[in-house]
């Protein structure tokens, strides 16, 4: 039996603590609502101005003419319509209608649970990688005089603890 890797362990605990922590709704004003109505408008309108998306009453926009535009960066919402567009021609949900809730989870996992997860993962992987690494662990109820412990060893002198960090 193949032993199981610790960094898959990880990134799979990073993901699933995402997915159970991910909300399935916008939230009306700012970042959110800003994004999510140039994911709809590029996908349902075929627009990028968001004054016929649900979520157009964000503050997050500008005026220009007679149309509306999110003030936030495109490429997050052009990757999310992408994935949007893809999962309506699968499931046929919506935005404006059934698995709006389903949308939002999918899309915003994919967009920021996935690329988080695996920066986690990367983390972990270079903590690995990094065998003269020192952690240095304080003992909060010590403020006074803390007790510090790098590399299992106690240390309460502050000259010993720097002279066991020199290089």
């Amino acid at each position: 039996m193949r032993a199981v890797r610790p960094g898959l362990v990880v990134f799979l605990l990073a993901l699933a603590l995402y997915a159970a922590t991910t909300h399935r709704r916008v939230f009306s004003a700012g970042n959110d609502a800003a994004r999510w109505a140039t994911i709809e408008s590029i996908v349902d309108h075929g627009r990028m101005s968001i004054e016929r998306s649900r979520f157009a009453a964000t503050v997050d926009q500008v005026r220009l003419g007679d149309r509306s535009y999110s003030n936030k960066p495109p490429a997050l919402a052009l990757a999310g319509a992408a994935v949007y567009a893809g999962l309506q021609k699968l499931s046929g949900w919506r935005l404006d209608g059934g698995g709006a809730a389903n949308v939002l989870w999918i899309v915003t996992i994919a967009l920021v649970g996935l690329p988080a997860a695996l920066m986690v993962r990367s983390f972990h992987g270079d903590l690995e990688r990094s065998p003269g690494l020192r952690i240095v662990h304080r003992n909060p109820r010590k403020v006074g005089n803390a007790l510090d412990i790098i590399d299992g060893e106690r240390h309460k002198s502050p000259d010993k603890l720097l002279k066991s960090q020199a290089v």
